[in-house]
């Protein structure tokens, strides 16, 4: 299989789909997170779990963020 860049096969483009169906999923469940914890922290929330949660995910993201920093050309 010696495609050259830029040529995208079938699988190779369901794969890319998927990928991006599973990412949105996953930042929306993130989002989704985000305005509980803000709408639930006067309410008694382990407000030191859900920092935890945050910092973990952004310690664990951060390579992926400067890796599409990289990909993704500048507007």
């Amino acid at each position: 299989m010696n495609e050259k860049k830029g040529e995208t096969t079938p699988d190779q483009f369901e794969k890319l789909a998927t990928a991006g169906e599973n990412s949105a999923l996953y930042m929306r469940t993130l989002e989704d997170f985000a305005h509980w914890v803000t709408a639930n922290m006067m309410s008694g929330i382990d407000v030191e779990e859900c920092t935890n949660i945050f910092e973990d995910y952004i310690k664990r993201n951060e390579h992926i963020i400067q890796r599409i920093n990289k990909v993704m050309p500048t507007s």
